[in-house]
């Protein structure tokens, strides 16, 4: 027999029970019920990992980084640390969060881009979700009564003025908005 076949054996023995915490971790629903089952069964570690369609070097690795630290909690931490300094804070977005954290680039932790910013915001629960305001100007009133169409779709005229037309649009601007 092979070295790394008995160590895998070896290794079979001692992460049995772990492989079955580690199934029930990544699949919810009926798969988890369904390894319950295998497991009483008797079915062995290979064939429930088979069966997850885990390789077995990914699920070593996994059980050895189980338990390390996440990768942005530094991040995560100055982000709440912004967020906690004033009470405006909490309408940041991830554009302006990037921006307050490159201003103040917090000691021994790297930024990274900013999607990965939204990322994180994401994961703590941070994400700003704005209320959409309607940009229109007239107010929709269903008990008002809808005027006649007297034109109906007929702008050709005989005289000047003799068929006037109107239409207003809103635009945005720097300082304001303008009606044309």
């Amino acid at each position: 027999m092979k070295k790394w076949h008995r160590n895998r054996e070896n290794m079979k023995k001692e992460y049995k029970v772990q492989a079955v915490k580690l199934a029930k971790e990544i699949v919810a629903g009926k798969a988890a019920k369904e390894l319950a089952v295998l497991r009483k069964q008797n079915k062995t570690l290979e064939r429930e990992i088979r069966r997850l369609k885990v390789r077995w070097q990914g699920f070593y690795q996994y059980l050895s980084r189980r338990e390390s630290p996440w990768k942005y909690q530094g991040l995560a931490e100055a982000m709440w640390e912004i967020h906690d300094e004033d009470v405006c804070n909490d309408t940041y977005g991830r554009r302006r969060m990037y921006q307050v954290l490159l201003l103040k680039q917090p000691e021994g932790i790297p930024i990274p881009s900013e999607s990965t910013v939204y990322r994180v915001m994401k994961e703590i629960g941070m994400v700003h979700h704005p209320k959409r305001r309607p940009n229109s100007i007239t107010k929709a009133n269903r008990e008002a009564r809808k005027s006649d169409d007297l034109l109906k779709r007929d702008f050709a005229a005989e005289k000047p003025l003799e068929k006037c037309v109107t239409d207003i649009t809103e635009l945005k601007a720097k300082d304001g908005k303008l009606w044309v």
